[in-house]
């Protein structure tokens, strides 16, 4: 089984904020952090995120 507090959630968005709703959601699992990247206008800046991870096993997730 996982241990969920050992994730980084990495969570990016075109927008300049990352929607609250999916943020509320997304905080409401003891993930052992989350990164946030906004205003992502490459597929490929979140790697930029994945190399900033505390935690080897990554939850991806965009807001579409």
């Amino acid at each position: 089984m996982i241990d969920i507090t050992k994730v980084s959630a990495i969570l990016f968005t075109k927008d300049k904020i990352y929607p609250a709703e999916v943020l509320k959601h997304t905080a409401s699992f003891p993930f052992g952090e989350i990164l946030i990247l906004t205003n992502c206008d490459s597929p490929y800046r979140k790697y930029e995120l994945f190399a900033k991870a505390k935690f080897d096993l990554l939850y991806v997730s965009d807001d579409d």
